[in-house]
């Protein structure tokens, strides 16, 4: 069953193979969800990667599949923030 529209932050992002990431989610009706981005990085950069950075307020497209769901389609719906401090 597809989960369609849902609005999600993201937590964290790791390599996962050769061009896939798994991605940490927080989402308002699920909870907090990991999901597989496939084909996202690699030699050819797909425009879906940008979106997937920490802290970035996403709408999702996911089909959830026991512990390791997978993302169909993501939307940024804002900027990141811009994080500020002492370095």
């Amino acid at each position: 069953m597809r989960v369609e529209a849902q609005p999600a932050y993201v937590l964290h992002a790791r390599p996962w193979r050769e061009t896939s990431l798994i991605v940490e989610l927080l989402s308002r009706d699920h909870g907090r969800i990991a999901v597989v981005a496939r084909g996202v990085q690699g030699a050819k950069r797909h425009p879906l990667r940008a979106a997937l950075q920490p802290l970035q307020h996403l709408r999702l497209d996911f089909l959830p599949r026991g512990e390791l769901g997978r993302l169909v389609q993501a939307e940024a719906l804002d900027a990141a923030p811009l994080l500020q401090g002492k370095t």
